[in-house]
C-alpha cells in the first residue's frame, strides 16, 4: 500500500504570514487598479502642463533678453545720433526697435504670464483630483483590511487589525469630505 504524505495543518503563525502577503482581495484590487490607473492619468496631465509651464518661462526669458538686446541697441543708436557721427535716419531704426519692445513688454510677455497662471490653476485642480482618487483608492486598501480581519484567528490581532483599519477608513472619508 502506498504511503501518502501526511497533509500539513497551517498553524496560527502561517496563517497570519499569509495574510500579510496578501495586500488587497482580488475583487477591490479591480477597484483599486482603477483608481491608480486614473491617478498615473492625471499625474501624467499634471506633468504635461508643468511642460507647458517650463516653456513659458523659457519663451519669457527669450523674449525678455530681446527687449533688453533691443534696448541697448536703441541707446547706442540714440548716443551716436547725439554725437552726429550718423545720420538722422537711424531714428526710423530706434522707433521700429521701440515698437518691438513695446509689444514684447506689453502684449507677449503679459499673454505668456496668463498662460502660466491659468496652467497654475489647473495643476492646483489636479493636485486635488489626485489627492481625492489617493484617498479613495487608501480607503479601499482598508476595507479590504476590514474584511480580512475576519479571517485572523487570533481575536485580539483580528480586533487590532480591524480597528486599525476602521480607523483608516474614517480618516479618509472625513478627508474626503473636507475636500
Amino acid at each position: 500500500m502506498p504511503v501518502q504524505d501526511e497533509e500539513k495543518i497551517p498553524t496560527t503563525e502561517e496563517m497570519d504570514e499569509v495574510h500579510k502577503s496578501e495586500a488587497i482581495l482580488p475583487v477591490i484590487n479591480a477597484i483599486y487598479d482603477i483608481f491608480s490607473d486614473r491617478i498615473n492619468d492625471l499625474q501624467k496631465d499634471k506633468a504635461e502642463i508643468n511642460d507647458k509651464i517650463s516653456a513659458c518661462h523659457d519663451k519669457i526669458a527669450v523674449l525678455s533678453e530681446t527687449a533688453d538686446r533691443l534696448s541697448a541697441t536703441n541707446e547706442m543708436l540714440t548716443r551716436l545720433m547725439n554725437e552726429h557721427k550718423i545720420p538722422k535716419a537711424a531714428s526710423a531704426v530706434i522707433a521700429v526697435n521701440q515698437a518691438k519692445i513695446n509689444r514684447i513688454r506689453e502684449t507677449q510677455i503679459p499673454k505668456l504670464e496668463n498662460s502660466i497662471s491659468r496652467d497654475a490653476m489647473q495643476i492646483e485642480k489636479l493636485d486635488k483630483r489626485i489627492e481625492t482618487v489617493s484617498l479613495k483608492a487608501e480607503r479601499m486598501k482598508h476595507l479590504s483590511g476590514v474584511i480580512k480581519s475576519f479571517t485572523i484567528l487570533n481575536p485580539a490581532k483580528r480586533r487590532e487589525q480591524f480597528a486599525f483599519h476602521m480607523d483608516g477608513m474614517r480618516a479618509c472619508s472625513n478627508k474626503l469630505l473636507e475636500n
